[in-house]
């Protein structure tokens, strides 16, 4: 289980979210092309970004973590989902990513979960 170093957190399923969008997106490259695997990437990323900041939030709301307020993350989190939302929506509509392969890369969020949770500690 990865660890977040400042505050010495756990961050549940990052590693394997990440290993998994890395073969899934060097897949992509082998066999299609770079626009796909680009696309891959952007849903692998945009997955490991959600996936960090609920990591985050959940633990400042379950008082895992009682040195770091939660109020400082409200803000962060709004501007997250608004960026999140209005990027993609921007991306996929002047095609620089693809929808399938973005999907794709997403979907390595509850996989890497999955994985986490089959091999805990």
């Amino acid at each position: 289980m990865a660890t977040d170093e400042k505050s010495g957190t756990r961050i549940p399923a990052l590693v394997p979210v990440l290993v998994v969008g890395g073969i899934l997106s060097l897949g992509a490259a082998i066999l299609f092309d770079m626009h796909t695997a680009v696309s891959t990437a952007a849903g692998v990323a945009v997955a490991v970004l959600d996936l960090w900041v609920i990591t985050r939030m959940v633990t400042l709301i379950t008082g895992i973590d009682p040195s770091q307020q939660g109020s400082r993350w409200a803000p962060i989190v709004l501007v997250k989902f608004l960026l999140l939302f209005s990027g993609v929506i921007i991306l996929l509509s002047t095609k620089v990513i693809l929808a399938l392969p973005f999907l794709a890369g997403l979907g390595t969020l509850p996989i890497g979960i999955v994985i986490q949770g089959l091999f805990r500690e």
